[in-house]
């Protein structure tokens, strides 16, 4: 059994198509690396808002 533990390490992006990317890093399964959970959201998906909302919200603004 793993000791990997949940974070809140993901990215969330749009990309240039409209769709937001949802990118959640993996963490180490017995040595072995796992790849990263990777979703999109187009809009009309039902999860479609939330994650727009959480890429407005966390957005970085450049100076």
């Amino acid at each position: 059994m793993s000791d990997c533990a949940l974070t809140s390490d993901l990215r969330v992006e749009r990309r240039r198509d409209g769709a937001i990317v949802v990118r959640v890093a993996s963490c180490d399964a017995d040595g072995r690396p796992l790849p990263d959970a990777v979703f999109s959201f187009r809009e009309g998906d039902s999860q479609y808002a939330k994650w727009e909302r959480e890429l407005l919200e966390h957005k970085v603004v450049p100076r």
